[in-house]
């Protein structure tokens, strides 16, 4: 396996994975199921293509065989929905087309939550029934892919019978002690793997600095969305403040009003007893 990946030919998806047969993406918030199957479409689709190159490097017949049959299962769900796919290739005349075939689509919600462990059960079916069938199936193909030993040993016999050859010619010319063959095609393998080793590092860096850009983008939009709930809610509670206390000034402001009419009744009615002359005690037991 370590001969037949390279760049075109990927076999080894994460540290630890390889031929991935079961994808599985969520969304939530402003995403929804839509988008995770979007993702699944794609990441699938190059899963299926890895093994349709993979078993055409072992024999295009083998490749032929797998047009139509499903090669890897995704699901994909949100906060409501959940939706599992088949995903299958087509072969016509060489060239390949990705499809998928619909398994089930069902809502968490539905039928009172009795639909709940259905993901976990067809989950459990795919590594009981089909993960032997896909193991037994790139065990084949590998099986079946010519011995990286043997046409190492094509290559530097051809190599070295070219470049005998040349270092015939070229010591008529100058002295000089050419490398053998052997050797100057390692060293020439080992050179080629430090390069795509290089590409890959450098891609890799540049998708971690453009995780790490869009990471700092979305803490930098969240503290300004933070600061600005922070200012309305100052500014909303200052406006409570001011509406208060208008309320407690219009309350004191009725309370001395009607105390100042009361006090001013008595007055005036203590003005009319003592310009009738009749005493108090007689003007309180008239009106009792």
């Amino acid at each position: 396996m370590e001969n037949y990946t390279n760049i075109n030919n990927p076999t080894k998806f994460t540290e630890s994975m390889y031929f991935p047969f079961l994808l599985c993406a969520t969304k939530c918030g402003k995403k929804n199921v839509n988008d995770a199957d979007r993702q699944n479409v794609h990441s699938a689709s190059i899963a299926v293509n890895a093994i349709i190159q993979l078993c055409r490097t072992a024999g295009e017949d083998s490749a032929q065989s797998l047009s139509g049959h499903i090669l890897v299962f995704s699901i994909s769900h949100d906060n409501e929905r959940v939706k599992i796919y088949g995903h299958f290739p087509i072969i016509r005349d060489g060239r390949i087309t990705f499809h998928r075939y619909y398994v089930h689509d069902y809502s968490l919600d539905g039928h009172y939550g009795r639909d709940r462990n259905t993901g976990s059960n067809f989950t459990r079916a795919v590594y009981r029934d089909f993960y032997p069938l896909h193991l037994q199936r790139i065990q084949q193909a590998v099986a079946r892919l010519p011995d990286p030993r043997t046409t190492s040993i094509l290559s530097d016999v051809s190599v070295g019978e070219g470049e005998t050859r040349a270092s015939e010619q070229s010591s008529q010319e100058m002295d000089s002690t050419p490398t053998p063959p052997l050797r100057r095609n390692k060293s020439r393998g080992s050179q080629g793997e430090l390069t795509l080793m290089k590409k890959q590092l450098a891609k890799i860096d540049q998708m971690y600095k453009a995780q790490l850009e869009q990471q700092q983008k979305q803490i930098e939009q969240q503290e300004e969305e933070s600061q600005k709930q922070i200012e309305q809610q100052k500014e909303e509670s200052k406006k409570q403040i001011a509406l208060l206390e208008r309320l407690l000034d219009q309350r004191q402001s009725r309370w001395t009003d009607g105390t100042l009419v009361v006090v001013h009744a008595i007055l005036a009615a203590t003005r009319i007893v003592r310009e009738l002359g009749v005493p108090h005690r007689a003007c309180y037991a008239g009106q009792s």
